[in-house]
């Protein structure tokens, strides 16, 4: 298995235990084909498609060429052991983003954004 797989399979499974901690069901989709990690039960049912990404500290800017309407409804970028809950409409017609200090300002741990 190469790091950069071992290191998604990591970042992934952060993700499970800190939802986890904030009462939100999740599941994956068998296999690597589909265009988001997880799907999200909220504790009203709402289910949410999530994308986990993670930057690390050198880089803010993400790629996201490949994604369209549809893909996914919030993605997760972990960078500094902060999660950032993007909705999908700010990454929208984009090919990457620069996690800026207003994007981080603005999403910064924000679970409740799927609670």
């Amino acid at each position: 298995m190469s790091h950069t797989k071992r290191r998604g399979d990591e970042i992934e499974l952060y993700f499970q235990y800190r939802a986890h901690q904030y009462g939100l069901t999740t599941a994956s989709p068998y296999g690597d084909r589909r265009p988001y990690d997880f799907i999200v039960e909220s504790p009203t049912a709402t289910l949410y498609k999530i994308q986990v990404k993670l930057v690390d500290g050198e880089h803010n800017n993400l790629g996201l060429s490949q994604y369209k309407p549809g893909d996914f409804d919030f993605l997760f970028v972990l960078r500094d052991s902060i999660f950032y809950v993007i909705p999908y409409i700010e990454v929208e017609g984009k090919s990457s983003i620069r996690i800026s200090e207003k994007l981080r300002e603005r999403y910064a741990e924000r679970w409740e954004l799927i609670i």
